[in-house]
């Protein structure tokens, strides 16, 4: 009779922690982000850039991806004034207007912007610099790839800015390790406590 009561309470408590399991699931996802770059040949730097440059990428995004990463260098100086205007144009023309404040600006580090890209499409990125007082630049890879091309003040250049982009998808399962571990250490719980019952009993 013990056991049987045991089994009852062990199923009771498995079928309210999948209810919960699945609410958490369905409606609270873990969302998980993945990082993708341009494949990196032969890297380098633009060399510095001045008030006024403008920088244009066109590049065909290979995903669907939610962000667009730049590596900016400051030649080993912390930067704090200035602001890189962004323009991302996409292949219908129409555009996004986007803004990295350079402010704490730490060497060699890379800076994202917020953009819905769609697979297999083209973009424009328009890099307009403003206000700076400290010297900067955007790292460069000469990997070739197709309908991609490079603009400094509307001369063509050879490289191709090293951009990174960001996916996200929403992960269904992390929930369930904790659920599994909540659900041993539960039915733990109950055993002893029957035990502890059947001790008491036999006194």
């Amino acid at each position: 009779m013990k056991k049987e009561k045991t089994s009852i309470k062990i199923c009771y408590i498995l079928i309210f922690i999948l209810i919960i399991g699945c609410i958490l699931t369905l409606f609270f996802p873990k969302t998980q982000y993945t990082t993708k770059s341009f494949e990196v040949e032969n890297p380098s730097i633009m060399g510095e850039l001045k008030n006024g440059d403008i920088l244009e990428q066109q590049f065909v995004s290979d995903g669907n991806y939610e962000k667009i990463g730049f590596s900016l260098a400051t030649y080993s100086q912390l930067m704090n004034n200035g602001n890189l205007d962004i323009e991302i144009i996409n292949q219908d023309e129409s555009s996004s207007h986007k803004k990295i404040k350079l402010y704490n600006v730490i060497d060699n580090t890379r800076y994202y912007v917020n953009y819905k890209f769609k697979k297999n499409k083209i973009y424009r990125i328009k890099i307009t610099v403003k206000n700076i007082q400290s010297p900067i630049t955007l790292y460069t890879t000469m990997t070739k790839m197709e309908n991609t091309y490079l603009k400094y003040n509307n001369y063509d250049r050879n490289d191709n800015l090293q951009l990174s982009f960001m996916s996200k998808k929403n992960n269904y399962f992390n929930i369930w390790y904790y659920l599994v571990a909540i659900v041993l250490l539960l039915c733990y719980i109950v055993l002893m406590k029957d035990k502890e019952n059947d001790y008491e009993n036999k006194k």
